[in-house]
């Protein structure tokens, strides 16, 4: 029964997102993922297109870029 619960996985039918950014939503999957695998993530989703279309998003996201890497040393 332990092998059958770590194999079997949950999917809603009702997608759900947290009052958050989109970003954010998406390091709830993985909160280690890098900017290049959330990307990634967003293009398997099939949301990075519609991510893309959203007012001044290339400018949010090198807002966030900026500000995430003067907590983070690279």
């Amino acid at each position: 029964m332990k092998w059958l619960r770590q194999h079997i996985g949950v999917v809603s039918q009702e997608p759900i997102l947290f009052q958050t950014t989109i970003r954010e939503n998406i390091l709830f999957g993985r909160d280690t993922a890098t900017d290049a695998e959330i990307q990634e993530a967003a293009k398997m989703a099939n949301a990075h297109d519609f991510i893309m279309t959203l007012p001044d998003v290339s400018h949010i996201l090198n807002i966030i870029i900026d500000v995430f890497s003067n907590f983070v040393e690279i």
